[in-house]
């Protein structure tokens, strides 16, 4: 049961991680761009959205990447 509580922990943490990360990206186009914040919004996926399985340290550093998607009006 332990080990359990211990996964869900890790899975949170990956998940708050996720989204600073995110969001940080957000305040960086905001204040260095001069982008409305009104315009983005910040969406972390924690372990949800994995691309890379292979050895650990080179798996974390292709997971550690941000996706930013342009919605242009029609």
């Amino acid at each position: 049961h332990a080990s359990q509580t211990r996964a869900t922990a890790t899975e949170e943490q990956a998940m708050r991680l996720s989204q600073q990360r995110a969001q940080n990206v957000v305040d960086y186009l905001v204040e260095q761009f001069d982008v409305p914040r009104n315009r983005l919004a910040a969406e972390g996926f924690g372990e949800t959205r994995r691309i890379a399985y292979g050895p650990v340290a080179e798996r974390h550093r292709e997971n550690r990447r941000v996706n930013i998607i342009l919605n242009y009006p029609r």
